[in-house]
């Protein structure tokens, strides 16, 4: 039997709708019925209407529901401090007086500016219901301890009782993408570190899950091991790879350890929980089936032989603790803390009571603490025989330094760390005369050239049982902690390593020491090496065996080959081991709990620091991070320093002097070549010199004409570098034999004073091309005694400076080679980087006399500074696009607060599409470095363009010049295909800049007061539309060719257009929402009515949602639903 639908309203004109269904070739969709566009709507001129109607709205009950509110934009807005580690600031109080150059400038800028924040007052109120701030979230139910849980059940078998015993496992690991996909993708942006807990649940199973960190705030996940079958090594996704196998086909999960044998543990310790957890799921299967084959019938017997009046009262009861248990009850989904409503992306809750922010939070890394606990050798002096107390000591001087090494990498990821070993008697036997002797040289009275020490004691800082905090991004199996063990000078290492084989008396070895170091106390030889994996777990003290150093085996490459052979039985066996005992702890710290009285590198104290400060300094050694984009921090704070690396001489050929072979290289920096300039204190001292020094000596090797050197010479470098800051090298020969000379004869006396003779000159200028000139370098020796005036014009390619004659050894062959580190957040080694600030530099001095640089944009330049902004500055803005992507992460800040401001200043339409375009480029990069919570934070806290005076006028703004530039790239006739696609993918970033520049300039213009159709000007308005008319284009024909990239600018453009509302005429808004649905066809495709239909959800959910729909417009016009009939036309297609 048919049945016919029945309408709510007669159906008209019922056989053409038939016709069309039985007509239509379901076969071919092209030959299908083209649905008119719906007659467009005009929008409404919403200021308008509300100017017209403002009694009515002022008049009615409800009009804070019909209106926007007047503190919709907190004023002034909040500017919060940026949240130091540090007790003082790391600026210099002099680094803005004396900085001249931009970056530097800029930088320091940056460092010393407090945050800048736009906040919208009721923004909570816009986006998901689960977000809203008036629902609550409740404690989390307290967890009762029943009887039955804390003893186990009599009936229980082995099996059951089994399970209790819980296999725990934490640890961080790298977790692989989701669903099984294997993308060849770099191994950093495809997975991700994450710390791993292994927890067991309530029912005895077991689940795998992660945090971001070690603070386990907020699990990002749970992995159900009852789910997985096994754990398995997995190499084809990479090295140490596993996976955990699922039930039913489902894709592993995969991961990533730092060592094969952390791999190995982790897959024993989840296959013994996979099991567990199965065992554990049979258990409950079988209680489960018991229960359910022995139903209880007791209620049912007991319902039947109530009275029918008991029966009555129990369900009345029951009714009524029914709806009593439904007062006051929580949601179970606010109950549990762990629960996330979204799983695409962090939502990280702002908090508006901080007192200060931290703007661009630290990389998670490994930090470990290291104390020297004891370092004597076999051979022991008594020092009762020598009258200087009752105890045993080691016969002469010694110096540790420690550093680490990433043997896989091949090089060193930390500076040197000095510990002095020496008890106060052995330490004496080098006097101060010898020890200080450059520094009270080169003292001048009333000048004070080294760093400012925050007044903290020198004493203090120099203690014995002072520690080291290394910090290691990552920590894998093949870092080792390295140890050096250095002596006073003697003569050959041979002669110097047998008498503690031969085990001798100490205190002969005291005697004859004690004359080395009082003449020749400052120089060093090598003497011994240790080293230990870090990661090594140990209880107590670890006790390190001293090598003998081998001399053929002094460089950084030859320290890194020994470390690699370590583990090999074969080379092991080949060392030779001195008599002793290294111990030293080491261990893993607490993030969560700061140690007290730690100092940073550059000796500035760190939060918690008690004054005056209970216990021994913590010094943190400064961490030479992989140049990799992925491991290093965004700049913060202010640090300047300089590692000099003298590395070899090579004096075989050289006839210029008649004894070189005992060489020492001392270092030097300085800021003049005068013939009366003294060496700068600014050199990191070892702890038995000080904290600062003028000079550092490398280690002498004894009787070789090509020295190699395995010395590091930390500086601080002056805030503001000129050309004549140098580093000066000097060599000398030290004679071992003048310094066993007795002090009596008239010859012996001529030795003493031969001691040290000068053996040539070097010097590397600090500056080359206006940057810190940096990496291996090979330069001229100066074969004098004494150093000229003016020796840097020497090698100045200025040939107007009168240069010395010098005498070059070797003819002038570049013998001696010298490595350099720059350790800075003021200065960068990149030459495109500092190009580009050299000549922003250059067109703001070569503004008129007396104009501001701020005021650029104001003024008319003259014709050749135009063509001088034009051909360099629009290079130099070209050339950031070779920037690497290092020097972007770690400078965003400053480059990018230049780029927004030279947007805004120049008046060369060239040079402004040049800088969106580099910054397009930059917040690519950035992004795919896997950074982009960089770039969030830059937009959120630091983003503040040039404040503009009220009432000036002509004055461009940063929203302006973007918005012209933007429609630039994206129309057809410039269209970059490669430009476009990054805009389309981190759209994102411009519009935030543009909704913060706008709210800012209505602020601090006060035109937030005005009317909003006056609050910008028509040329803007004109500007955002024609932006939005040529994006939108873009994103409608390069869906189905780039998908991801479209949604993401379409998400993008709906929240820049919804957040217009809060600060434009919402008439001109309007219009520009029915422009974009206007672009649509009612033909389209599904994925463009998805496009559609997300940016209307998106704009729908403005926090005023309630005022943009104009209820008051239809008021009165619909007085019940029966006035509410659907139209023949609609009608006609649907039904």
């Amino acid at each position: 039997m048919n049945k016919k639908k029945k309408f709510i309203l007669p159906l008209p004109q019922r056989s053409i709708s038939i016709e069309v269904n039985n007509n239509y070739d379901f076969s071919s969709p092209e030959k299908g019925i083209v649905m008119a566009r719906p007659k467009q709507v005009d929008p409404v001129d919403y200021e308008t209407y509300i100017g017209k109607n403002k009694s009515i709205l002022h008049n009615d009950p409800q009009r804070e529901m019909l209106t926007f509110p007047y503190d919709d934009i907190i004023i002034p807005p909040p500017n919060p401090p940026k949240r130091m580690r540090t007790l003082y600031s790391t600026v210099p109080d002099s680094a803005l007086d004396e900085a001249k150059d931009l970056l530097l400038r800029q930088c320091i800028k940056s460092y010393t500016d407090s945050c800048h924040i736009v906040r919208f007052k009721y923004s909570a109120y816009a986006g998901r219901y689960e977000k809203l701030p008036n629902i609550k979230n409740t404690d989390p139910l307290p967890q009762h301890t029943f009887e039955i849980d804390a003893e186990p059940e009599e009936r229980g078998d082995e099996d059951t009782k089994s399970l209790t015993a819980r296999i725990q496992k934490t640890g961080w690991l790298y977790k692989g993408p989701d669903g099984g996909k294997e993308n060849i993708i770099s191994f950093t942006r495809q997975f991700k570190k994450r710390y791993f807990i292994l927890k067991q649940e309530s029912d005895f199973t077991y689940s795998l899950q992660f945090y971001k960190d070690e603070r386990k705030t907020d699990a990002k996940g749970a992995i159900f091991l009852d789910l997985a079958t096994e754990a398995r090594p997995n190499s084809k996704r990479g090295k140490h790879c596993f996976e955990v196998v699922l039930t039913n086909d489902r894709p592993p999960y995969v991961f990533a350890a730092e060592s094969e044998t952390e791999m190995n543990d982790w897959i024993r310790v989840l296959n013994k929980a996979i099991n567990a957890a199965e065992t554990a799921s049979n258990v409950s299967m079988e209680r489960n089936r018991e229960e359910v084959q022995t139903p209880d019938k007791s209620g049912e017997k007991a319902e039947i032989s109530m009275h029918p009046e008991l029966v009555k009262y129990n369900r009345e009861s029951d009714l009524m603790l029914t709806k009593a248990r439904e007062e006051n009850r929580h949601n179970l989904f606010r109950v549990y803390p762990g629960i996330r409503f979204h799983f695409d992306e962090d939502d990280e809750e702002e908090d508006e009571n901080q007192e200060d922010i931290e703007v661009f939070p630290a990389t998670v890394c490994d930090h470990y603490l290291m104390r020297l606990v004891d370092f004597k050798l076999k051979t022991q002096v008594n020092l009762a025989e020598e009258g200087l107390g009752q105890k045993f000591a080691n016969p002469e001087p010694f110096f540790l330094s420690f550093a680490l090494y990433d043997a896989k990498e091949g090089k060193k990821i930390s500076e040197d760390f000095y510990i002095d070993p020496n008890e106060k008697e052995i330490r004496q036997m080098v006097p101060d005369d010898v020890l200080l002797a450059s520094d009270k040289l080169h003292s001048v009275e009333g000048r004070n050239t080294s760093p400012n020490l925050h007044d903290l004691s020198e004493e203090w800082l120099l203690k014995k049982d002072r520690h080291g905090v290394f910090s290691v991004t990552s920590c894998h199996a093949e870092v080792y902690l390295f140890v050096r063990v250095e002596k006073v000078l003697q003569g050959s290492l041979s002669q110097a390593c047998d008498q503690y084989l031969k085990a001798p008396s100490g205190n002969k070895v005291y005697k004859q020491m004690r004359q080395f170091c009082s003449q020749i106390g400052h120089h060093r030889m090598p003497f011994g090496w240790a080293a230990r994996q870090l990661i090594i777990e140990t209880n107590g003290p670890a006790e390190l065996k001293i090598y003998r150093q081998d001399p053929s085996k002094f460089s950084e490459q030859e320290v890194i080959k020994v470390l690699q052979d370590l583990k090999k039985p074969e080379k092991q066996g080949k060392l030779q081991e001195i008599p002793g005992c290294l111990k030293i702890t080491i261990h893993k710290t607490n993030p969560d709990q700061p140690l007290q009285n730690t100092l940073t590198s550059s000796l500035v104290p760190i939060k918690p620091f008690p004054i005056p400060p209970p216990d021994p300094p913590a010094i943190e050694v400064e961490q030479f991070v992989l140049d990799r984009a992925s491991f290093c921090d965004t700049f913060d704070s202010y640090v300047n320093h300089l590692y000099v690396y003298p590395m070899n001489l090579r004096y075989e050929h050289q006839k210029s002097f008649t004894k070189a072979r005992n060489i020492a290289c001392c270092v030097e920096i300085r800021d003049s070549d005068d013939e009366n300039a003294i060496p700068l204190k600014r050199i990191y001292a070892r702890p038995e010199v000080g904290v600062f020094t003028t000079v550092a000596s490398a280690t002498v090797l004894h009787h070789n004409t090509s020295p190699d050197f395995l010395e590091e010479v930390k500086i601080a470098l002056p805030i503001q570098l000129h050309d004549k800051h140098h580093i000066l090298f000097r060599f000398y020969h030290v004679s071992c034999e003048g310094s066993k000379s007795n002090r009596s004869s008239a010859s012996s006396i001529k030795k003493r004073d031969n001691i040290e003779t000068p053996v040539g000159f070097a010097w590397l200028p600090l500056l080359s091309q206006g940057r810190v000139s940096v990496g291996e370098q090979s330069i001229q020796v100066a074969a004098c005694t004494s150093l000229p005036k003016d020796y840097l014009s020497a090698r100045s390619p200025d040939r107007s400076i009168p240069a010395p004659e010098i005498k070059w050894v070797d003819n002038g062959k570049p013998i001696f080679k010298v490595k350099v580190h720059l350790q800075s957040t003021v200065y960068t080694k990149d030459q495109h980087l500092h190009n580009f600030f050299y000549h922003c530099q250059k067109i703001e001095n070569a503004l008129m006399p007396g104009t501001d640089v701020d005021s650029l944009n104001k003024i008319k330049l003259d014709k050749p500074t135009m063509d001088l902004e034009k051909t360099f500055l629009s290079n130099s803005a070209k050339s950031l696009h070779a920037v690497d992507v290092l020097t972007y992460v770690q400078f965003l800040p400053t480059v990018l607060n230049q780029l927004f401001s030279l947007l805004v200043k120049t008046i060369s339409d060239d040079v402004a599409l040049n800088a969106v375009k580099v910054l397009i480029h930059i917040v690519t990069e950035v992004s795919l470095a896997d950074k982009q919570d960089a770039l969030k934070s830059y937009v959120k806290y630091v983003f503040n363009p040039d404040p503009i005076p009220k009432g000036s006028k002509n004055v461009h703004t940063v929203h302006e010049e973007l918005a012209k530039n933007l429609t630039t790239i994206l129309r057809p006739a410039n269209a970059d295909n490669v430009v476009v696609c990054k805009f389309l993918k981190y759209s994102w970033f411009f519009f935030e800049i543009l909704i913060k520049s706008m709210a800012l300039y209505l602020i601090g213009t006060d035109r937030i007061k005005m009317p909003r159709n006056e609050r910008f000007t028509s040329d803007y308005q004109f500007r955002i539309q024609n932006l939005l008319q040529t994006l939108t284009p873009n994103i409608i024909q390069k869906q189905r060719e780039m998908p991801r990239e479209t949604k993401m600018a379409n998400q993008s453009l709906a929240k820049f257009v919804k957040s217009c509302f809060t600060l434009m005429d919402r008439g001109f808004v309007f219009k520009n929402i029915a422009s974009y649905v206007e672009q649509f066809g009612p033909g389209d495709s599904k994925s463009l009515y998805d496009l559609k239909f997300e940016f209307l959800c998106e704009v729908c959910s403005h926090e005023h949602y309630i005022p943009l729909c104009l209820p008051i417009m239809r008021k009165g016009m619909i007085k019940s639903f029966k006035d509410i009939k659907l139209e023949g036309n609609f009608i006609y297609h649907f039904f």
